[in-house]
């Protein structure tokens, strides 16, 4: 089995961040690795996101990210999307978002129905979301700084079962 924390734009909201720790404690997540799937943005903030989640992680950039060398340099697997790799057995899409949040939409809804990935997983849109396709599982894990949509969100995922769960930052530490 391979417990995977799903998040994405953290946009350099080191408070967020914080909570997000806290929250994972709080809630007695556990998880064998990160994805995170765009707009980390600084360096600063990829450092933090390592040293605090003590987990192999796996990123892809996204359409904010800023010194992409310097991030490479810190994380040397760090992508620009799409990338597609095996996790936990299943074929997976890591994407960040494809210009609007409705156009991002769009297009991971046609790449489920195509059915050529097990698992989808993107970002961008600042909303969290779980769809299932045919055999294809769609996670946006929506966004950890809370920016845009108003809610701090991460993901869950067991790659064995496909099961998914999307927390809720603010009730998590209330």
């Amino acid at each position: 089995m391979v417990k995977l924390l799903i998040i994405s734009d953290t946009h350099d909201n080191l408070a967020a961040i914080d909570d997000l720790i806290k929250c994972l404690r709080a809630g007695g997540y556990t998880y064998d690795s990160v994805v995170h799937l765009g707009d980390i943005i600084s360096p600063f903030t990829l450092r933090k996101l390592i040293n605090e989640l003590d987990a192999p992680m796996i990123a892809i950039f996204g359409n904010n990210d800023g010194d992409k060398s310097l991030l490479k340099s810190i994380l040397p697997g760090i992508a620009d999307p799409p990338v597609v790799m095996e996790l936990g057995g299943r074929k997976t899409l890591l994407l960040h978002g494809f210009k609007s949040p409705e156009m991002t939409e769009l297009f991971v809804n046609s790449l489920a129905n195509s059915g050529a990935y097990d698992i989808i997983l993107y970002g961008h849109t600042h909303v969290a979301r779980i769809v299932r396709r045919g055999s294809t599982l769609a996670v946006n894990p929506g966004t950890v700084s809370g920016y845009v949509s108003g809610k701090r969100t991460f993901a869950i995922l067991d790659t064995d079962k496909l099961d998914t769960k999307i927390v809720d930052m603010d009730q998590c530490i209330m």
